[in-house]
Parts: structure tokens; C-alpha cells; sequence
């Protein structure tokens, strides 16, 4: 039973990652609020030892994004605030194991397919709908969607910044 809420919850967490890549910062918002919950529940499970090297790589970066912050106050502008920018990596990295658990408990099901369809078509979808509003802003100058002049110089999509919330 408690996977079946488990399950549910990193379901959840890649539908809101789907729909709000590319159009809305509250979707990413959902992403983590999500995938909290399964990230601390897959912690104690997690074997350390079996890491891959790209997972290693993510835990370095997240150190060396801190150090930098830290050693580079004497530059910093914000201070020690770009150290919050730091929990996406970790966010990213608790989220390997419940992501594993996912896919690998929806391939043993018979909705495997379905569950998929469904997350890229909302991946397809509200990526194509950024990107007609972008260029509605470009080639129109004004965003129907967004209800204000659009950029005229880049296709800025729903989000408004090109490619800026898909790192």
C-alpha cells in the first residue's frame, strides 16, 4: 500500500515536470513539493556504493557550486543567496532513486504504456503551445496567451526566457 502512494506521488511529480517546463515556474514548484516526500522515503534504501559516476559527478557539482559561493564572497553581490540555487542539484540527485523505482516498477504493470503516453504527450503538448506563443510574440509582437507584448527580438515562449527553466 505504501508504494501504491509512493508511485502516485513520483507520478505526480513527473506530470507537473512535463507541463511546466517550459510554461510555468508553479508547475516546477509542484515538481519538488512531489517528489519530497518519495526522495526522503528512498533515502536509507539507497545504496551508495552502487552510485554510477554520473551520480557522483551531480554530487561534486553541488559541491563545488557551494564552495564557490562560499569562496567567492569578496565578488558575491547577492551574498551567500545563491547557495538556495544549489538544492536543484540535490533535489535532481535524491530524485534518481524514486525515479528507478518508478520505471522499473511501471514496466512490470500493464498500464506501462499508457502512463508514458500520457507524460509525453503533456511534455509535447505544453512545449508546442510555448513555443506557438513565442512566436505569436515574435512574428505578432504581442503573446495572445500571455496577455502582453510579446518579444520581438526571440521566441521567449510561455515562460518568457528562452530555454531558461529546462536546465
Amino acid at each position: 500500500m505504501k508504494n501504491k502512494y509512493m508511485l502516485m506521488a513520483i507520478y505526480a511529480s513527473l506530470m507537473s515536470l512535463c507541463l511546466g517546463l517550459f510554461t510555468s515556474m508553479t508547475f516546477l514548484a509542484l515538481n519538488h513539493i512531489f517528489i519530497v516526500i518519495p526522495c526522503l522515503y528512498f533515502l536509507p534504501k539507497t545504496n551508495f556504493k552502487a552510485w554510477s559516476m554520473s551520480q557522483w559527478f551531480l554530487l561534486a557539482m553541488f559541491g563545488a557550486v557551494v564552495v564557490s559561493v562560499l569562496v567567492n564572497q569578496d565578488i558575491a553581490g547577492a551574498g551567500y543567496a545563491p547557495l538556495t540555487k544549489s538544492k536543484y542539484y540535490i533535489i535532481a540527485l535524491l530524485s534518481i532513486a524514486p525515479m528507478s523505482f518508478y520505471f522499473s516498477d511501471l514496466s512490470q504493470k500493464a498500464d506501462h504504456d499508457k502512463k508514458i503516453k500520457w507524460l509525453l504527450w503533456a511534455f509535447i503538448g505544453t512545449t508546442t503551445l510555448a513555443s506557438l506563443s513565442g512566436m505569436g510574440g515574435v512574428f505578432f509582437g504581442y503573446n495572445l496567451l500571455k496577455m502582453k507584448a510579446g518579444f520581438v527580438d526571440r521566441n521567449g515562449g510561455l515562460a518568457g526566457m528562452l530555454m531558461n527553466y529546462a536546465h
